[in-house]
């Protein structure tokens, strides 16, 4: 989930990228409705989404646009989703000591 300070620091940057950028900043419900588009993003994801649009558009942001220049995130697993995954491929395959140990 997008954290709420990463995503008003990287509407701040859009901001001054685009100063014509008539973003009522200050409304809660503009503020609020716009995170809705992205809330479920990962805070490198959005960064990251924020930083191409800013390299490669011309246009004041939209949220279609911004979306247009989202990429797929994949993190690292955590230690609990890698033993769960070795367990699941170690059933799949019939048991036996399969990853190294």
């Amino acid at each position: 989930m997008l954290d709420k300070d990463i995503f008003k620091e990287r509407i701040e940057k859009l901001m001054y990228v685009y100063p014509t950028w008539q973003m009522m900043y200050k409304e809660p419900k503009v503020m609020k409705t716009w995170y809705s588009h992205f809330e479920k993003l990962h805070d490198i994801q959005f960064k990251k989404m924020v930083d191409k649009y800013i390299e490669t558009e011309t246009k004041v942001p939209t949220v279609a646009g911004l979306l247009k220049c989202r990429e797929e995130y994949t993190g690292s697993l955590s230690p609990e989703d890698m033993e769960k995954g070795k367990r699941g491929l170690e059933e799949l395959l019939g048991g036996g000591d399969l990853i190294g140990e």
